[in-house]
């Protein structure tokens, strides 16, 4: 901790967004639209720390006798363009239909320059210098194109017909799969709109169904071809030389990875829409999935996969919604609670077996294979800690990487009953998927004054907590957590932390480390206030002052700093999507703002 206090680090990030857009009625019912969007960001890094020796026993743990220095620059710019035709015209007063046709490009460009060096001379001198130098840069682009029509149709709001088709392409694909198709239909009939239905409480009943393809590239940028890695390190006549390797394996059959969706449903309105509830199933199956595989290193690439379109998964469930509005009176307030239940399950992976990630201390966190959900977590069952050596002797127990078990180590099943404890050993030990998502938004309005509160959660999720390895698993006897305080001793015998130990053979890829998930979250509360217009006067259309919390309360079981942690980790090796693995991950931030809304 000292050693991040010693140096001085200066980032400066310098950003722009902004969008403009022109539109021209053609003839009546017929428009044109042009939109350019833009997001574009600088920035400039510099790091320096100077020597240092902390070691009060001549070690070199914490020590440098040089200075470092890093500086790296860059930019990056998103740009976005899109034109549309849209043409609506109703016809005998019940026929109404929109046409569009809507293309759109994409361009995101990143480049940066990295260098760093050493300093031996002076402490007082924070520049680069040619002493252990290290020079990169990188240029990364990504772009899509995409066309689409569309055609929406419904007779007098009662009958309703929606279908599109789209044509995509994508820079992270070779030159023979860039292009796909995504076609979708829906259905509707709102029988509310029926005359046998006039003078009852419905307002709106629809029975609806859809049917579609969407596209997936969400892969790294040139997977597709052989790329190669700068500045790295190979020992020769032992002298670390600085060269240049193979990246990884490319693969030029990379396509898109499409899934189709069906949603069947039904809307219900009640009172002039004062209750709605919305009910939908839906059943989504994902083909030839983006997935890394995991390569002998014989091959010698320094990634260590390979990117292929492999197998399909299946996810299906239900999603509800249910809302009450009231605006009438001074008064006014509306509540919407939306929840939904989903399961996934591998059906193919093709010609692999199975596809591990979430590489962690030399094994792998997550597995999949056919018949399991997506990244479930793959490892041994614990069952306690070994309270004496009386315990011990009744069921050896060789863990992997050690060949004796004592007192205070953890107990792990032996589930292939073979008599002792190996890989072999491993199980489903953990789904990263809730089993029910949730979230309640309120609104209430009294005269001038405003508020909003969200609330979401989830429930059923479990977490791999790997900070738990680092607080208490002892594999070093420094830089603990406060649990060990109550860590198993020969005279504290009841405790689910281990002995000290400094060896890794207690922290074996286990249920140990494995959490409930589920959270329930005050994710936002907005307190507003509209001054009268009468006080506005000429000035302003508009003036409303508000203060908006976020992040402010949280429930949950979870030991690790945050329940609500990313979900799209890259694995270091495998560069597969992690879900549910807790690295230290940065909490969601709990935050006070104050803003005005001023409209002239």
């Amino acid at each position: 901790v000292r050693v991040q206090t010693l140096g001085e680090a200066i980032n400066k990030t310098a950003s722009i967004i902004g969008s403009i857009y022109g539109e021209y009625e053609i003839v009546d019912g017929l428009k044109f639209k042009t939109q350019v969007g833009l997001d574009y960001f600088n920035f400039n890094n510099n790091r320096f720390v100077p020597s240092y020796n902390d070691d009060s026993e001549g070690g070199s743990t914490h020590s440098q006798a040089f200075a470092s220095i890093v500086k790296n620059s860059g930019d990056g710019q998103t740009l976005l363009f899109t034109n549309s035709l849209n043409y609506t015209k109703t016809f005998a007063d019940v026929h109404n239909v929109e046409f569009l046709l809507l293309s759109e490009k994409y361009e995101n460009t990143f480049n940066s320059t990295n260098a760093s060096s050493r300093n031996s001379i002076s402490d007082e001198v924070n520049q680069l210098s040619d002493e252990q130098s290290a020079l990169s840069s990188q240029t990364i682009e990504y772009n899509r194109i995409g066309y689409l029509a569309r055609l929406n149709y419904n007779y007098d709001g009662k009958y309703i017909f929606a279908g599109s088709i789209r044509r995509d392409a994508s820079s992270r694909f070779g030159a023979n799969n860039k292009w796909g198709w995504f076609p979708s239909v829906a259905l509707g009939y709102n029988i509310a709109k029926e005359s046998f239905m006039e003078n009852t409480a419905f307002s709106t009943l629809k029975l609806r169904g859809s049917y579609g393809l969407v596209g997936n590239d969400n892969i790294g940028n040139y997977q597709f071809s052989p790329t190669l890695n700068t500045n790295f390190l190979y020992p020769i006549g032992g002298i670390a030389a600085v060269g240049t390797t193979a990246n990884g394996l490319a693969n030029p059959d990379l396509k898109w990875e499409e899934t189709s969706i069906t949603n069947i449903g039904f809307d219900l309105g009640l009172f002039q829409e004062k209750f709605t509830a919305s009910v939908e199933y839906f059943n989504n199956t994902s083909d030839d999935l983006l997935l890394s595989r995991p390569t002998p290193t014989s091959l010698g690439f320094n990634t260590g996969s390979v990117t292929e379109n492999v197998g399909s998964v299946e996810t299906k469930g239900f999603e509800v919604n249910l809302g009450y509005n009231d605006f009438e009176g001074d008064f006014t307030w509306s509540a919407n609670l939306n929840f939904s239940t989903a399961t996934n399950e591998v059906k193919s992976l093709g010609l692999v077996e199975e596809i591990t990630g979430g590489g962690f201390e030399g094994a792998n966190i997550s597995r999949i294979i056919v018949g399991e959900p997506l990244f479930y977590f793959f490892g041994l069952v614990s069952d306690g800690i070994y309270q004496s050596q009386a315990e011990v002797d009744a069921v050896f127990t060789a863990d992997p990487g050690q060949t004796t078990v004592q007192p205070g180590d953890v107990r792990f099943l032996d589930l292939n009953n073979d008599g002792t404890i190996t890989s072999d050993d491993r199980t489903n030990i953990g789904n990263p998927f809730p089993d029910v998502t949730f979230g309640l938004n309120l609104n209430a309005d009294y005269k001038n004054f405003d508020v909003n509160l969200f609330v979401n959660g989830v429930a059923g999720n479990d977490i791999y907590n790997t900070n738990v390895y680092d607080l208490q698993g002892q594999t070093r006897l420094f830089n603990s957590g406060v649990a060990v305080l109550d860590r198993w001793t020969p005279t504290n015998p009841s405790t689910t932390v281990p002995r000290a130990l400094g060896a890794p053979q207690n922290v074996a890829i286990s249920d140990y480390f494995v959490e409930d998930g589920s959270y329930v979250r005050l994710k936002n509360v907005t307190l507003g206030y509209t001054l009268p217009n009468d006080f506005l006067k000429d000035y302003f259309s508009k003036f409303r002052i508000y203060i908006s919390g976020q992040n402010l309360i949280t429930i949950t079981d979870y030991s690790g700093l945050d329940p609500e942690i990313s979900t799209n980790n890259d694995d270091a090796f495998t560069q597969n999507v992690e879900l549910g693995v807790d690295r230290g991950n940065y909490p969601q931030p709990l935050s006070l703002l104050m803003g005005l809304q001023v409209t002239f």
